[in-house]
């Protein structure tokens, strides 16, 4: 990574991560270490390589294998208790950004998504993370040709920290550049 840093001027790395690495497949789990520890040899490279800022990213979809979490699949009281036990983990470190999920999609209730970003974003600020960057990221894989027509945008705006405030939360949108932001079209346009 450092390369990157130094030769390319890059300044911020998403980390991807699995919950199911994470937890050894076992929902509402705790963390395993030995996986952790493999993992954050990751995220270490990246703060020591001089980055500005290391997303650890959450890389599920929305989901737990076909599970949708908060509808039908992983309760929010597990994917809070995910999220604890990471941002405990790296609460005191200012260079971590926390990107709670990956591009969630096909979710049917973009409202009751909202609340599960909540129940996430509550466990990572009581854990200690008080000052990081929190990514909220909505609907149909969080484009930014859809977040607001789709919804996203409305929902996740009402996403606070537990003292109300909305400092530190950030959209996440992602933009892809083939012509219908997709990903999957080619060719690529710039």
């Amino acid at each position: 990574m450092k390369h990157f840093v130094q030769d390319d001027g890059f300044n911020v790395f998403r980390l991807p991560v699995g919950w199911q690495f994470l937890t050894n497949d076992v929902l509402g789990g705790a963390i395993d270490e030995d996986n952790f520890q493999e993992y954050d040899t990751l995220v270490q490279a990246c703060i020591n390589a001089g980055a500005a800022a290391c997303i650890v990213d959450v890389h599920n979809y929305a989901r737990w294998d076909k599970g949708i979490i908060g509808q039908g699949g992983p309760t929010d009281d597990q994917f809070a208790a995910l999220w604890g036990q990471i941002a405990a983990k790296y609460a005191s470190n200012s260079k971590v950004i926390f990107g709670v999920m990956n591009e969630p999609h096909d979710v049917p209730d973009i409202n009751r998504w909202a609340q599960s970003v909540q129940a996430a974003v509550t466990a990572i600020r009581q854990a200690g993370a008080t000052s990081q960057i929190i990514l909220l990221p909505g609907n149909n894989w969080t484009s930014a040709a859809t977040f607001v027509s789709n919804g996203s945008a409305d929902a996740l705006n009402k996403v606070t920290n537990p003292d109300g405030t909305i400092t530190g939360l950030v959209f996440d949108v992602h933009k892809y550049l083939d012509f219908d932001n997709s990903y999957v079209s080619f060719p690529y346009s710039i």
